[in-house]
C-alpha cells in the first residue's frame, strides 16, 4: 500500500517536472499517457510483489504453527 502511494506521488512529481521543463506549458496528451502507463506498470509490479510477500509470510507462519503444534503433540 505504501509503495503504491509512493508511485502515485512519483507520477504527480513527474508531471510537474515535465510542465516546469516546458516553462509552464501543459504536457502533450501522448506524453501524459506514456507517463501514466509507465507508472501504472510500476504500480502493478509493486502490487504483485506485495501479494507474493504476503503469501510467503502466510506460508511461513503456517509452517511455524505446524512445527509448534507438532512439537507439543509428540
Amino acid at each position: 500500500m505504501e509503495q503504491e502511494k509512493k508511485l502515485k506521488q512519483k507520477m504527480l512529481d513527474e508531471v510537474a517536472k515535465a510542465i516546469i521543463e516546458k516553462n509552464g506549458a501543459p504536457i502533450s496528451v501522448s506524453n501524459h499517457k506514456e507517463m501514466v502507463s509507465r507508472i501504472k506498470s510500476e504500480a502493478a509490479q509493486a502490487h504483485s510483489e506485495m501479494l507474493e510477500a504476503m503469501a510467503l509470510k502466510s506460508k511461513c507462519i503456517s509452517t511455524f504453527e505446524v512445527n509448534v503444534i507438532a512439537k507439543y503433540t509428540l
